[in-house]
């Protein structure tokens, strides 16, 4: 298993289940430094994503192509170490044209990589993700 130390990259993020219990969607996301390559042979699978920020401050919306699926998300304020998230499909089309005419900054591209991190009381899914 590779070494984290924290903070510095976006590891990945936990939500909400979406079971409908009502519960407004959240995210909390934790960052850590992934020292070494011992990573990369764990991997699952891999997805290419392209984002941009079409809106940014308190709120963000961004418009992200992750494979071969598109959304919309709108992130509120950061409380503590968790904020409000909501995201949709939208078509895919419609993202890249967003990216295209809308965003503001860069678009960014990157992979994200999947590891399963095991021993845990609930799995974890670990997304690593190179610019």
């Amino acid at each position: 298993m590779a070494a984290l130390r924290r903070p510095a990259v976006h590891v990945g993020a936990e939500h909400d289940d979406g079971s409908g219990t009502g519960r407004q969607p959240i995210e909390i996301e934790r960052k850590y430094l992934v020292v070494g390559d011992a990573w990369r042979a764990q991997v699952g699978s891999s997805t290419r994503i392209v984002q941009g920020y079409l809106a940014r401050g308190e709120v963000t919306v961004r418009a992200r192509v992750r494979g071969d699926r598109a959304y919309l998300t709108i992130k509120g304020r950061t409380q503590g170490i968790a904020r409000s998230e909501f995201e949709y499909e939208i078509p895919v089309p419609d993202a890249e044209a967003m990216l295209t005419e809308l965003a503001e900054g860069p678009v960014l591209e990157k992979t994200r990589h999947l590891i399963d991190v095991g021993g845990l009381d609930r799995p974890l899914l670990a997304g690593l993700e190179q610019a």
